[in-house]
């Protein structure tokens, strides 16, 4: 499966994330911290406290998909405000994963 990331609707959890967290606790985070719904079939995304991994839920009709990714020489840039979800900044959070 691939992800037109041009056709979805993507949120970002400001502030960090427990990575302990597996799908269930992320749906649960989407709901009571986001204020969203995790089946909506958009893309939510978490950062660690030192913000170099990131996690992704994405809900596809069939199921989650949840996704991880460890940046090694950069640091995801992302809003410190631990309330709530953000809609703009996801392209500033996904230019690391890019790459050269």
């Amino acid at each position: 499966m691939l992800l037109d990331l041009s056709t979805i609707e993507i949120y970002v959890r400001p502030g960090h994330t427990d990575m302990h967290k597996a799908i269930n606790g992320l749906t649960v985070m989407v709901q009571d911290y986001m204020y969203q719904n995790p089946l909506s079939g958009s893309l939510y995304l978490f950062c660690n406290r030192q913000r170099r991994i990131l996690k992704a839920l994405y809900w596809d009709r069939n199921g989650f998909l949840s996704l991880a990714e460890k940046i090694r020489e950069a640091q995801i840039p992302l809003a410190h405000d631990p309330g709530g979800c953000a809609t703009d900044q996801h392209r500033t959070v996904i230019a690391p994963l890019e790459g050269d």
